[in-house]
């Protein structure tokens, strides 16, 4: 008792200076020893009073601090989460019994805990939410609580903090000790037509048993039985994803569910894009018009065969997805030349022409282009909410992006007058950022005839110049035939689209027949844009080339006879680009038959001709995925962590050390700029773990821009329904860190709280008590 009663002393009186304390202790004793030496006679009343005063004077000057403790702020925390569904401490009876044990009369403030610590809605206990959705519970200690009781399972993330935590009582929960969970674990793809799906049922006996339904394949309402274990099922065929869920729900909603994508069979596919016949019954036939636009779609075929496609025969959406295809999945394509492809296609400015290594229009200018829009008033009348103004220029702004790159480019407008927007430079500079004169605004009469002898005034006549117009017709021209006339002589061929079906007896049609021009009608201006693409294709240079060559491979070519061929395309070599054939004509001379390049990933060969069967095989087979390499082997396992191992080993080399594999995830398949490096943990051996994606997932495997493999990961719920109940674990380690404890279901007795301390200084005090005493003995003393 005297021991304990000493401890209780020590921790509630402190010196903050022990020193002070001793040196005035010694000075005391020398005032008592001199004044016994000296023989001073004091009454009994005056020494007892002048010690209790040295005393206290000793005991202020060592600072003594009296560290009173006081009742603290209690914080209760409840947790809300959607883990602890099935807690007793739901119930607000239940809890405000349990806390009654607990903290007796004790104060306290209300919390709640998801995805943060907040304070409830009112002290009380009904306040509380039955459940608050959130993505994960992060828990962190009210601020300004000296002491903690947190109802929880403990599945949370704690953030990292500098302060002393406060003491923390876990409250474990009976409900939460072995609760009944049924879990969807796993969701796998094997062998591209089956599903396998991992169970785990903690439910036994219950009245109703679960039942698993694989939505997407033959798996319709399995019974679960206790246990965990492993149902496989079929895919359907054409199924995307496949969604396997746990019905009835058990009140852990969150992990009775998991999605999939289905990934594309291991054997590439061969994809016949066009009208013509595929080699072999191999290819799969696909309509330009059909062509798909989801990427994913793109994962089944190692190689694409556009056969004579015009670039406007395919979706805009399709001519992007081929361009990832190429790009980002790596995949191959190959390009054949005919009635319909390269310039007679109209690839000019589209994503055809810059995926070919083959140009469709020559690298110098070759022609001058001059587009005119009638702004007379006739040109203001609305169709819809544009006028017909906004569909001329519209029109002219869509033919400019499919002109040849270096030809000379001069756009504008008339009227009264003839205004020049953009004149003279290269429709590359065009291309890059046209616009029309926003003040522009169609007003006055058609003077066509002024225009038209101001261009034949001022052409050059060096090279070939070709007019289209876009007018109403409606302009009076005398001397159509000497205007015509001159307008050849400068070698300017006028190309008319007229808002209306144009008369025979129309001066334009003299200037259009003795210009070399062509005149179309076209009443609904929603399709002037295409008739202008028409009229500019017709007014283009004959690119397709109607003399014999023979087309002989290159020593970087595959290795076929030499072909003779009798429409071709005129073609130039890109840069960068690796010439495969060339095409020889009789007089001489030499044109770029076939060439390939690498695009991001990938790789694209285009043969401006259409070949035999053979070599387009031959062609294919080139820029076809290639099969994986068997040094490199990659597996992986996806559940609560996604984890990927590359194993990369020879049995000429051993072990290959020092590479850099990297881990992509997307969701539709396409390159990831946020790459993961595998870090290498053993000879030849590269792994790397991360937190599962929270969607369906597609994860791809890369080394040195060569794709090794492509694999789909389910979404995955979060960390904390991984396992329903209480994490004792944490529980032990959360009350072990802040000097708590884990109170379990059946202890009632009362928290014993270690509340803080509050410091009073004593020294003031005891200063002006020990001066009192001494000053009262040397009075009495006196007297």
């Amino acid at each position: 008792m005297n021991v304990a009663l000493h401890d209780a002393l020590t921790e509630a009186l402190t010196l903050t200076s022990p020193a002070l304390c001793a040196a005035a202790t010694v000075l005391a004793v020398l005032a008592v020893v001199i004044a016994i030496t000296r023989h001073v006679v004091l009454p009994r009343s005056a020494i007892f009073m002048m010690i209790v005063g040295l005393v206290c004077i000793c005991l202020g000057a060592g600072g003594l601090t009296w560290n009173r403790r006081h009742a603290g702020h209690v914080a209760v925390v409840v947790d809300v989460s959607p883990s602890t569904a099935s807690a007793t401490f739901h119930d607000p009876q239940k809890l405000a019994a349990r806390l009654k044990q607990l903290l007796g009369k004790t104060r306290y403030t209300l919390y709640q805990l998801s995805d943060g610590v907040s304070p409830a809605a009112s002290s009380s206990l009904e306040s509380l939410p039955l459940e608050v959705s959130c993505r994960a519970t992060v828990y962190a200690p009210p601020p300004g609580a000296d002491a903690v009781v947190l109802f929880s399972d403990a599945r949370f993330a704690t953030p990292p903090t500098t302060a002393p935590a406060p003491q923390t009582f876990v409250v474990a929960d009976s409900a939460l000790e072995q609760p009944p969970d049924t879990a969807l674990e796993r969701l796998e793809v094997r062998g591209g037509d089956t599903v396998v799906a991992t169970l785990r049922n903690a439910s036994a006996g219950t009245a109703q048993p679960p039942q698993l339904t694989l939505v997407g394949t033959d798996i319709k309402n399995a019974p679960v039985a206790a246990g965990r274990y492993v149902i496989t099922g079929k895919i359907t065929p054409g199924t995307r994803e496949v969604t396997g869920w746990l019905r009835p729900g058990d009140p852990w909603m969150m992990n009775n569910s998991l999605s999939i994508r289905i990934p594309p069979r291991l054997v590439a596919q061969k994809w016949w894009i066009g009208s013509g016949p595929a080699p072999s019954a191999e290819w799969i036939r696909i309509d330009p018009a059909d062509a798909p636009v989801d990427l994913a779609d793109y994962l089944a075929p190692g190689v694409i065969v556009l056969d004579n496609v015009a670039a406007d025969a395919l979706p805009n959406v399709a001519r992007a997805r081929l361009r990832d295809y190429v790009r980002d999945l790596g995949g191959g394509i190959v390009i054949l030349g005919g009635d319909h492809a390269y310039a007679a296609g109209g690839y000019a400015g589209t994503m055809l022409e810059n995926l070919s290594p083959l140009a469709s229009t020559p690298p110098k200018p070759a022609m001058q282009w001059l587009l005119l829009a009638d702004s007379s008033g006739s040109m203001a009348r609305t169709i819809g909410d544009n006028s017909r103004w906004h569909f001329a220029v519209n029109a002219i702004g869509q033919v400019i992006m499919r002109l040849p790159a270096d030809d000379t480019l001069s756009v504008g407008n008339f009227s009264e007058g003839l205004r020049w927007w953009f004149a003279g430079k290269s429709v590359r500079e065009a291309q890059s950022g046209f616009t029309s004169p926003k003040e522009l605004r169609p007003h006055g009469p058609t003077n066509l005839a002024g225009a038209l002898r101001l261009v034949a005034d001022t052409a050059d006549g060096a090279m070939p110049t070709q007019l289209l117009l876009v007018t109403d017709a409606e302009a009076r021209i005398d001397n159509a035939t000497s205007l015509a006339d001159a307008l050849a002589s400068k070698q300017v061929h006028v190309s008319v689209l007229a808002t209306e079906n144009v008369p025979a007896d129309n001066p334009l049609r003299i200037i259009a027949d003795r210009t070399g021009g062509r005149i179309a009608g076209q009443s609904d201006p929603r399709k002037w844009a295409a008739e202008l693409k028409q009229l500019m294709r017709a007014a283009s240079p004959p690119w397709l080339g109607r003399e014999p060559i023979t087309v002989r491979f290159t020593d970087a070519g595959p290795r076929f006879a030499p072909q003779q061929v009798s429409l071709w395309n005129h073609a130039w070599l890109k840069r960068d680009a690796t010439e495969l054939a060339v095409g020889v004509a009789k007089s001489g001379e030499r044109v770029p038959a076939v060439a390939a390049w690498n695009v991001g990933a990938g790789a694209v060969i285009s043969a401006a001709f259409t070949p035999a069967g053979s070599i387009v095989e031959g062609l294919a087979e080139r820029v076809a995925t290639p099969p994986r390499d068997p040094r490199l082997r990659v597996t992986h396992d996806a559940a609560r962590e996604l984890r990927v191992t590359l194993d990369a080993s020879s049995s000429e080399s051993g072990y290959l050390n020092g590479l850099a594999p990297r881990l992509e995830l997307s969701p539709d398949a396409t390159r990831s700029s946020d790459a993961i490096t595998m870090t290498q943990t053993a000879p030849g051996r590269y792994e790397i773990a991360i937190p599962a994606p929270p969607h369906p997932t597609f994860a791809s495997v890369w080394l040195n821009g060569r794709l090794l493999d492509r694999f789909a990961v389910a979404g995955r719920y979060t960390p904390e329904f991984e396992a329903i109940g209480n994490d004792r674990p944490a529980m032990d380690s959360l009350a072990r860190a802040t000097g708590g404890a884990v109170i379990d279901p059946g202890n009632i007795a009362p928290l014993q709280f270690r509340w803080p301390t509050r410091p009073i200084a004593l020294a003031p005090y005891l200063a002006a008590v020990g001066a009192a005493f001494v000053l009262v003995g040397l009075v009495r003393w006196r007297i």
